[in-house]
């Protein structure tokens, strides 16, 4: 797969965000129809929806298992946990079709191919490998999900690795995982079952399995249990 093109399906919603973006800004220079101008942006619509959906449904699928080791395995003298919901279906936009990652390397070549493509045009619809981002990780946003678990996001600022740590009721900070994915779920349990707690989180680069550079600002969450 050509190395602008993210391998991770996650990375995909952001770069279709930034190509569609900048084939409507060049839509003139190259050429490029109101049809196929509709279907680029489509294909972004459709990827956006089904990441989105694809992260509701792993925080889903370990809610399931929190409440199934809660139920099956927990105290019996705690209340009946509520059943987590259900992901609702995607909304995937009209005239969306399959095979977005081939109609979209398709399209890339045919634009690097026309007359007025310059490398900055290249660049504005993300179709030029960039070099990994400078700077330092840093948590984008905590979300509180069922059964004190909570979903952290990260800006990992080029790295390919960033370890997370957290810390709660005062006590000391704690390395949780070198987590290559974001968002990443933590699924700690908390100090006292059935209670909400507050937790700080933050997150350093890592290179060669030692952590380097600054460690990033902390973030605060309430859990929800």
């Amino acid at each position: 797969m050509p190395s602008f093109y993210p391998n991770r399906f996650n990375d995909r919603a952001p770069w279709h965000v930034t190509h569609h973006a900048g084939c409507v800004t060049h839509q003139a220079a190259l050429e490029i129809s109101i049809g196929k101008l509709a279907e680029i942006a489509a294909d972004k619509d459709s990827i956006v929806a089904m990441v989105n959906w694809n992260q509701d449904a792993d925080a889903f699928s370990l809610a399931v298992t929190a409440y199934i080791a809660q139920v099956a395995e927990g105290d019996p003298l705690a209340p009946m946990p509520t059943i987590p919901p259900a992901p609702p279906a995607p909304t995937i936009p009209g005239g969306a079709k399959p095979g977005i990652r081939a109609r979209t390397l398709e399209n890339a070549a045919r634009f690097k191919t026309h007359v007025n493509y310059t490398q900055p045009i290249g660049q504005d619809l993300g179709i030029i490998a960039t070099p990994p981002a400078t700077g330092d990780p840093s948590i984008a946003s905590l979300q509180a999900l069922p059964f004190s678990q909570v979903r952290v996001s990260l800006n990992k600022a080029g790295y390919d690795v960033v370890a997370i740590d957290m810390k709660r009721a005062g006590g000391d900070w704690t390395q949780l995982i070198f987590a290559t994915n974001t968002p990443w779920i933590d699924m700690t349990p908390p100090l006292v079952a059935g209670q909400p707690e507050q937790r700080e989180y933050r997150c350093q680069g890592v290179l060669n399995n030692q952590r380097v550079g600054p460690v990033s600002a902390p973030a605060v969450v309430v859990t929800t249990p």
